[in-house]
């Protein structure tokens, strides 16, 4: 059977979700009554309502059509709207918005528009398959942010702000991280916030959900509507995520 022979495939590490599914397909296979306790799928149907809307929608013929690469506009406006409802923050849906398959594609193509080959991205060790495969992917280097069980699995930021050369573009953070569930207060991300606006540095951090005085200003947000996961990543200034959605839309076929 022949193989794919790439470098950039030999630096993947083993899909630990894939390996997961092969062990408890195995197990099922002889028999075994498996309690699956592994990556979160939904285990509730969807609401009726949306699957009414499903159905409604599916024999509208423009539908069959291809999508706009950023998404139609009348659903970025509905996301703006839910932003505003939810965080009281107004957002441009031409500029500050923009739909990708699911937070795991949008992170994935993110580091593709972010990272350059040898860029250096700061990553927690455990921590959840995308966001090492992601700066893999994209050609970037992963330096790894031991969490430690005596520290609350929360990283230690003397190892973060300590002086790493050459100077990493990307810091990822998880809270509540996946899979120790540990936590971190408002402190913790203040003080992350001063390390990366003095070395201007991209912060991605997943799920935890601060206020700030000008939210627009300091935050970057994927949301994920199937299983309810959030990314978000800090500015460097005051038009970094106007940027980022630029570059995130010539990756996914938009225009800059």
């Amino acid at each position: 059977m022949p193989t794919i022979d790439t470098q950039r495939l030999k630096r993947l590490p083993p899909y630990l979700l894939g390996q997961l599914n092969e062990i408890k397909l195995g197990l099922r296979q002889e028999g075994a009554d498996v309690i699956d306790l592994g990556m979160g799928n939904p285990d509730q149907p969807t609401p009726q309502h949306i699957i009414d809307k499903l159905i409604e929608v599916v024999q509208d013929r423009k539908t069959h059509r291809y999508s706009a690469s950023k998404g139609i506009p009348g659903l970025l406006r509905a996301i703006c709207r839910f932003y505003k409802n939810r965080f009281d923050v107004d957002l441009d849906w031409q500029s500050e918005c923009i739909a990708t398959i699911g937070s795991k594609e949008g992170l994935a193509h993110l580091m593709l528009a972010l990272l350059d080959p040898g860029d250096l991205a700061l990553v927690p060790n455990p921590t959840y398959p995308i966001h090492i495969y992601g700066v893999v992917m994209a050609g970037g280097n992963v330096v790894s942010i031991p969490l430690r069980e005596e520290e609350e699995f929360v990283p230690d930021l003397e190892y973060i702000t300590r002086e790493i050369w050459p100077r990493p573009k990307i810091i990822t953070l998880n809270f509540p991280h996946n899979p120790t569930t540990a936590t971190v207060s408002l402190d913790f991300f203040e003080e992350i916030a001063k390390f990366r606006a003095a070395r201007r540095l991209w912060a991605k951090i997943m799920k935890e959900r601060f206020g700030a005085k000008d939210p627009k200003s300091m935050w970057m947000r994927f949301h994920t509507q199937t299983a309810g996961h959030t990314l978000t990543a800090q500015q460097i200034d005051n038009n970094i995520v106007r940027v980022a959605i630029q570059a995130l839309s010539a990756v996914l076929g938009g225009t800059q």
